[in-house]
């Protein structure tokens, strides 16, 4: 008898040693358990500034209306070596993010960069269109001009003649020289003289050069609220890229009116990042201050994206440094130096002016 209660005994303490332990073996992996969950979760959330975000190059952000897979990018803004390569013109392009999702980066940029040279030929290839078009109405207004004036010509005399003649020359005359404005952005502007005929020489000069896509340094700046303390929008300024058209030449600039010389992407201080999926790839979202969106892919759902605050690292406050407008100038003279060699007869023509 004695012998059966002891065995019950030693039963139910070794049972109730090993709940005891079953309890603490399962709370001691709860809390390993949680501790890995968060230290997973800490390290899944990437947060960014802008300026750190661009710190991880190649970045490309796709400027679209809306976000899903079926928007097309009508811009893309390449960071890659501290520089940036802005193709604005991809209205024709066709790409939708869905289709880009599933492309390598280097594959998106030389397709970008393509298209973008193809807009630029048939803006040129247009320019040439009009001004044919421009030459043929006036050779038929001068020839109207001149059969009217021959048929009045015996009531007129030799004097008054000839003064109708020059009148209609003037008017209608493909040699003449007439005062074109070139403008290089914003209000930086010069005057040249040039007649119809020679514009179109020089527009086919313009045709058949290299439709080069630059890129360009840039300038993150924090643009102050009316404190000065806190950041109200913050841009990402650039040079501006050449116009396909031969009246608008950036290789010029007026250092007082920074629009002329300079483009820029300004970002909301609201601006957190929406982080949705496109299919297999991850795009975090921005919002522009013209309320379009800029998306840029992203490792994960976790990635957050904010501006910066006033003071920090890789950033000016509210005006431009002299270093990036000497470096935007160094820019303007490398390009117009090969712009030279490309375009004599355009470069010889606005050479008093690249300089303004």
């Amino acid at each position: 008898m004695k012998q059966r209660n002891l065995s019950k005994k030693l039963l139910a303490t070794t049972l109730c040693v090993l709940f005891v332990l079953s309890i603490t073996a399962c709370g001691g992996n709860n809390s390993s358990s949680s501790n890995q969950e968060n230290t997973n979760s800490e390290s899944s959330n990437s947060e960014y500034t802008l300026s750190s975000f661009l710190e991880n190059e190649p970045v490309i952000f796709y400027k679209v209306h809306e976000f899903n897979k079926d928007a097309k990018p009508y811009c893309i803004y390449y960071f890659n070596d501290g520089r940036i390569t802005a193709m604005t013109s991809l209205d024709d392009w066709g790409k939708t993010i869905g289709e880009l999702s599933e492309m390598e980066d280097e594959e998106i940029i030389e397709s970008a960069i393509e298209a973008q040279k193809e807009y630029i030929r048939k803006q040129r290839q247009v320019a040439i269109e009009e001004m044919n078009s421009a030459i043929e109405a006036s050779e038929e207004k001068y020839a109207e001009a001149m059969e009217e004036l021959d048929d009045i010509k015996s009531q007129l005399g030799a004097e008054k003649y000839a003064e109708c003649v020059e009148e209609i020359e003037e008017e209608y005359s493909l040699d003449i020289k007439r005062n074109i404005t070139v403008s290089g952005g914003g209000e930086s502007e010069g005057i040249i003289q040039i007649s119809i005929r020679e514009l179109l020489e020089l527009t086919e000069e313009l045709a058949n050069s290299d439709e080069s896509v630059h890129s360009s340094p840039y300038e993150i700046r924090i643009n102050t609220d009316a404190t000065g303390n806190n950041t109200e929008t913050e841009s990402i300024c650039y040079a501006i890229n050449e116009s396909a058209s031969i009246d608008t030449f950036p290789f010029f600039y007026d250092t007082e009116n920074e629009s002329g010389w300079f483009n820029s992407i300004t970002f909301n201080s609201y601006t957190t990042g929406i982080v949705m999926p496109i299919y297999d790839t991850f795009y975090v979202t921005l919002t522009t201050e013209s309320d379009d969106y800029l998306m840029a892919r992203v490792d994960d759902e976790n990635t957050y994206i904010t501006v910066d605050e006033v003071g920090a690292k890789e950033t000016v406050t509210d005006e431009n440094s002299d270093e990036f407008k000497e470096m935007v100038a160094g820019e303007f003279s490398n390009r117009y130096e090969d712009f030279i060699e490309n375009c004599p007869k355009i470069a010889a023509l606005i050479g008093d002016l690249w300089k303004k």
